[in-house]
């Protein structure tokens, strides 16, 4: 008999097509699809959503369990703030919070799960069912370092002070994402002492042979231009503004030289699509505002200087396909006082990636394209050192997915 896993999650925005069109086709957060996929594969499970209400389209309006396809286990979403009148205000999200923690510890009552995995997003249920709660273990999962995290540990409003309770928790098991947002400090200060902690980058892709281009965008970049590309949600923190910015000042210097490719959507798409218009810069742009997987691969193929401006740390899924593609690569310098990419500095030597600092509006970015389109044979030289980088300390998707089920195979 397969034992019961009970798997409850946020409801990300990568998977909000699948979920409202009842088909499992999801795009973004490879860690967290692969992992649902293989779990529904191995156990009894049950999978819940929250609608934490700033997802980009998908708003429910009421709570329902449903069937999608390819994925054989039932899966509840469980709405947020609409359930709830408009003229409550601002207290709508505390209790959606209470709600869904209810509907989460009724559902576990129900299912009686031998394993509770649980993300950050609904940390507060974990720590109950944790402590109060005998039958099943808990696996509480760190999808990397957010600042509210850290403030956690020292504001004293009773919102941090329910968090840093929670974070104390006997968790059987913590598995966290190492992306270089400084989760080892972390750790060690928020975590109960007794909880296993498991630290793991994410996997990359098996590339198989050339990538065709099959995206008509894609298709329609300019051939003779030195493409830029920016892959990633576009909100401050992932340093888009800037991005867009600083690429304009460097096209000023070397016009019609050089192509801006901006692959995500997100709460600044439109702010940043102003931008453009503005300086009159529409040609010298392409937005694609979404891309499945494998045409992810084809815009790689595309690029010639990939940039990331990943404020939190660039380790992140994105940054490591391009590590493992062979890109030449723009990203942030590291921040010490933060603890954020100290440990992506012991592992990319400086040969192989070129670092800008955050001063001044990240204008370094704009000598740093300027400088790669100039000069081909050092943006091939470290192509050829985020190679070897890469073989040593990426893994495939299926080895960290693999590794992550045998985790929970060992909670039973």
């Amino acid at each position: 008999m397969k034992k019961k896993v009970l798997y409850v999650a946020r409801l990300f925005s990568g998977l909000e097509v699948s979920l409202s069109s009842r088909d499992w086709n999801p795009t973004g957060v490879p860690t967290i699809y692969k992992v649902i996929n293989e779990i529904d594969k191995e156990f009894n499970t049950r999978f819940i959503f929250t609608a934490k209400d700033y997802e980009e389209e998908f708003f429910p309006v009421r709570s329902e369990t449903i069937y999608v396809n390819k994925l054989k286990s039932p899966i509840t979403i469980i709405a947020g703030i609409a359930v709830f009148p408009v003229w409550i205000g601002k207290y709508r999200k505390y209790l959606r919070e209470i709600y869904q923690s209810l509907y989460i510890i009724a559902i576990a009552i129900k299912f009686q799960p031998d394993v509770i995995y649980i993300g950050n997003a609904n940390i507060w249920t974990g720590a109950i069912l944790s402590k109060f709660n005998n039958r099943s273990k808990v696996v509480f999962r760190v999808m990397g370092l957010y600042q509210a995290m850290r403030e956690a540990l020292t504001e004293n409003n009773i919102w941090y002070k329910i968090l840093r309770w929670s974070y104390k928790a006997p968790f059987s098991a913590v598995i966290v994402t190492q992306d270089g947002t400084g989760v080892e400090p972390w750790i060690d200060s928020a975590l109960n002492k007794t909880a296993p902690v498991h630290i793991m980058l994410n996997g990359v892709p098996t590339i198989e042979g050339n990538t065709s281009i099959s995206h008509t965008d894609l298709l329609g970049l300019p051939k003779d231009n030195t493409i830029v590309l920016f892959l990633g949600r576009l909100e401050p923190e992932k340093g888009c503004f800037e991005f867009v910015n600083q690429f304009l000042r460097a096209e000023s210097v070397i016009p019609n030289k050089i192509h801006a490719l901006i692959v995500g959507s997100g709460r600044s798409e439109q702010d940043i699509r102003n931008m453009v218009i503005e300086k009159n810069a529409s040609d010298r742009v392409t937005f694609i505002k979404r891309l499945d997987h494998s045409q992810v691969l084809e815009a790689h193929k595309c690029a010639d200087i990939y940039v990331s401006l990943n404020k939190r740390g660039n380790l992140s899924n994105a940054n490591l396909e391009a590590m493992a593609l062979g890109q030449c690569i723009v990203m942030l310098e590291s921040q010490p006082k933060l603890s954020i990419d100290l440990i992506t500095d012991s592992l990319i030597p400086e040969q192989a990636v070129l670092r800008i600092s955050l001063e001044n509006n990240m204008s370094g970015l704009k000598d740093a394209i300027v400088m790669l389109h100039n000069n081909p044979e050092i943006r091939e030289k470290m192509k050829k050192n985020i190679r070897k980088v890469s073989d040593k300390i990426l893994k495939s998707w299926d080895e960290r997915i693999s590794h992550e089920i045998k985790i929970l195979k060992s909670m039973f």
